[in-house]
């Protein structure tokens, strides 16, 4: 009974951390398929003007878009582009990452609670970091949300340090409440004289 007890835990496991490889993979595509880009409209005398492009791929950037582009937005803009600006399109790295981080949390939530709820006796260190991450990121996505309502503002401040500081954090106490590996085991020995 014991030991179809143990093979049960072992297979929903298993079926448990394919769900966390095939999610995390998935999620990796979407978040490369739909990369962040902004045009930038860098002039001498008057400032950077920023305008969010549509999602493209991280390998594929968006066409630059014309100067007409900015003058539909920005009022302050001559009507004739300066010869001392450029226009140039960015890959926004650190969205894209807090998307990324923002969904792995999600996932490794997901599948940590599934971990708890399926592992029964049988303890498996993969799944038992991703158990400590998801607990890291939580406290960090914590810190950041607390952090911006004790001191307000627009947004949250560095979501990415936040997210970086939690995912560093699950791994330290992974590591310390890793669980102790089985005694080995003995063959009896008889004494002879």
């Amino acid at each position: 009974m014991t030991s179809t007890a143990s093979r049960n835990d072992r297979i929903a496991t298993s079926v448990v951390r394919g769900i966390f490889i095939i999610a995390s993979i998935g999620l990796l595509a979407v978040m490369s398929i739909r990369g962040q880009w902004e045009a930038q409209l860098r002039t001498f005398d008057a400032g950077t003007f920023i305008s969010q492009l549509p999602n493209a791929p991280i390998w594929q950037s968006p066409p630059v878009p014309e100067y007409g582009h900015f003058t539909d937005m920005f009022d302050s803009l001559p009507s004739v582009q300066p010869d001392s600006s450029a226009i140039v399109v960015l890959f926004r790295w650190d969205w894209v990452a807090i998307e990324l981080l923002l969904g792995q949390w999600l996932v490794t939530s997901s599948v940590g609670v599934l971990y708890v709820m399926t592992r029964g006796t049988n303890v498996d260190i993969f799944l038992h970091f991703v158990l400590y991450v998801a607990i890291g990121l939580t406290v960090g996505a914590c810190a950041c949300v607390g952090l911006w309502l004790v001191l307000g503002g627009w947004g949250p401040p560095a979501p990415l340090f936040f997210a970086i500081c939690g995912l560093i954090l699950g791994i330290v106490m992974g590591l310390c409440w890793l669980p102790k590996s089985p005694s080995p085991i003995t063959t009896p020995t008889i004494a002879t004289e």
